[in-house]
């Protein structure tokens, strides 16, 4: 394997040794993120620990700061600008997944006997260097990655590579392990047929589509229809494991000085800029938005609906080079500069680039203190008597989120994304410790969870209601079904059965199996029947969701099995991705929701 440093130049030997001092110090003493991660202040004390458990398992909050700052750093290259406070608490929620699904991969891994060994390891090295690396001064050129400076380095025996080759090392089972799934997922070439087949088969038919009065009154629905809807229905609603949160959302107090001390800065800013002191210089100077340091320039280009009903008229009446009145957002006041207007944007309407500028609320801390201590207080009578009893006591009030899953948190929890983590490591009627968010203090109850399975009615009832109505719609128009029905059977064609009915026909071309008209109803018989069937042949009426319809098939185009074998490669290639995609999300979700995880991030914070 790589040696220690034993010989080369003195500068050989200092960058290398700058390297392998950053990356001990970074994987072993750790560090914080002060700035952009809402560490900063009093809670810098609080920044130990553990960040969570998996099934006994601890993730530190090194390896929590150290996974934040690759995501953070890739985040920079690709958009050109460091993450905001906002998009930085997308970032930890992503982290905190990742590192939750690393440790569950790792310890399946290990329990099938996959290891790593020193060839494997000093492969990985070669041709997918670690992030630290990737990112290291020593191997940039023009401000991007240098393989050749990189091999230059590998080469050299007189490099450390130990601090590396031990990281990689630590990833090697967990990537056997996908590797070994993503193999795992085959396709046939029957399969491959089969899926051209579903859609490129195509039919063109004449239609009837018996639909109800969207003007109509909503019928009135008893209690027994919507079970009977339910059951019909039932398989609809499956779904894997989901929680459902009640949530306490409590704004941060600022204080009265601090708000008004960044506001009147703000506006001071605002009156500079439109005096003609130069925009970039004051936003290296005051600005605490992401990239200030560079004018604060967004790399993007922006639609003035963007920017909300306020701001966003101001903007697009501007010229180029001013800025907007300051806004406050929660704990910032915020202005732009216009910096170009362009004609026409990606969804092909006029846009706006804009350099932004925010200003930062120094809250009070020892009133923040006090919020949290009286809130952490109420959290402790919402363990004994439940989180919206305590919370009405201090004339606060409570949301309750729907049934969610990991990767569909509710607008609920929005500003508080760690609830959602929070919420699939706890038991039933568990609560909370107090969560801070950027702008928000919040406490959660778990009041209900849900296995892998049909939702419970009381979890759908406003469905239900709606479906219920929908079947009772379709029953009042069962009588033009049935009219129709015996035209067909006197010997009526379609049109004329139709027209005998008081309905009219369609043409509908290019019906595939796998994209469905919706004037079909989704109808899986009607549409299989028609594949079926000979030109000319009638099938229905037939009911579906959403009404009846029948239809007349007049011509059946098949697949053009030439054409498949021209683009069997490339969709050969983009069906397994997909399927692999799909498996593997499968057994993610299974490992994660059959985990103990616990969230400690927010047992770490307190004032």
């Amino acid at each position: 394997m790589l040696r220690f440093l034993r010989g080369g130049g003195k500068r050989t030997k200092m960058v290398w040794w700058i390297l392998i001092v950053v990356t001990v110090v970074t994987f072993l003493g750790g560090f914080v993120f002060i700035f952009g991660s809402g560490l900063g202040g009093s809670q810098m004390a609080r920044a130990t620990g553990a960040v969570a458990t998996v099934d006994g398992q601890t993730i530190t909050r090194t390896e929590y700061a150290n996974a934040l700052n690759d995501q953070r750093q890739a985040f920079t290259a690709r958009f050109g600008n460091d993450p905001g406070e906002r998009e930085m608490q997308a970032l930890e929620m992503q982290t905190f997944r990742s590192l939750v699904l690393q440790k569950l991969l790792d310890r399946k891994a290990k329990g099938l006997g996959l290891t790593a060994n020193d060839h494997e390891v000093l492969l990985q090295l070669q041709t997918q260097p670690p992030a630290a690396l990737l990112a290291a001064p020593a191997f940039q050129t023009n401000g991007q990655f240098d393989p050749q400076k990189y091999a230059a380095a590998m080469r050299d025996p007189s490099n450390n590579w130990s601090a590396f080759e031990d990281l990689v090392r630590a990833g090697m089972p967990a990537r056997k392990l996908q590797e070994r799934l993503f193999t795992s997922v085959k396709l046939t070439d029957g399969e491959l047929r089969q899926e051209w087949r579903m859609r490129n088969d195509k039919v063109t038919a004449t239609v009837v589509a018996i639909a109800p009065d969207r003007n109509a009154a909503a019928p009135q629905v008893s209690d027994a229809a919507q079970q009977r809807a339910y059951e019909k229905y039932k398989s609809r609603f499956v779904s894997g494991p989901q929680r459902r949160l009640e949530v306490l959302l409590v704004p941060k107090q600022y204080g009265e000085g601090p708000v008004k001390a960044a506001s009147d800065l703000a506006t001071s800013l605002v009156r500079r800029i439109r005096s003609g002191e130069d925009f970039n210089a004051l936003s290296r100077e005051f600005s605490d938005a992401p990239g200030a340091e560079h004018g604060g320039v967004l790399d993007r280009v922006l639609s003035p609906s963007d920017f909300g009903p306020q701001l966003g008229p101001q903007i697009a009446l501007m010229d180029t080079g001013q800025v907007t009145d300051p806004l406050r957002d929660g704990g910032r006041f915020m202005f732009f500069k216009l910096v170009q207007k362009v004609p026409s944007g990606a969804n092909g309407q006029p846009g706006v680039r804009v350099a932004q500028f925010f200003v930062r609320v120094k809250g009070d801390e020892d009133q923040l203190r006090k919020q949290f201590e009286q809130l952490n207080k109420l959290r402790s009578s919402a363990q004994r008597e439940g989180l919206g009893r305590a919370a009405a006591a201090m004339a606060l009030t409570t949301t309750k989120t729907p049934f969610f899953d990991l990767s569909s948190p509710p607008t609920e929890v929005a500003v508080v994304p760690s609830a959602t983590d929070w919420a699939f490591g706890a038991k039933t009627n568990e609560v909370s410790p107090v969560i801070e968010a950027l702008d928000y203090f919040a406490i959660v109850q778990l009041i209900a969870t849900k296995n892998e399975g049909p939702m419970p009615r009381e979890a759908i009832s406003d469905d239900l209601h709606k479906l219920a109505q929908l079947e009772a719609s379709i029953d009042a128009v069962k009588p033009k079904s049935e009219a129709l029905g015996a035209g067909l059977k006197r010997g009526m064609s379609l049109e004329q059965a139709a027209a005998a009915a008081g309905l009219t026909v369609q043409k509908v071309e290019g019906i595939t199996r796998n994209a469905q008209d919706p004037r079909l109803f989704g109808q899986q018989e009607l549409i299989g029947r028609l594949f079926a069937a000979r030109p000319g042949d009638v099938i229905g009426p037939l009911r579906g969701l959403g009404g009846y319809a029948a239809a007349r098939l007049e011509s059946h185009t098949q697949p053009d099995w030439a054409a498949f074998e021209t683009a069997r490669p490339q969709f050969a290639q983009q069906l397994l991705q997909s399927r692999q995609q799909q498996f593997m999300e499968r057994f993610t979700t299974a490992l994660r929701t059959q985990a103990r995880v616990k969230d400690l991030r927010s047992e770490a914070t307190g004032y």
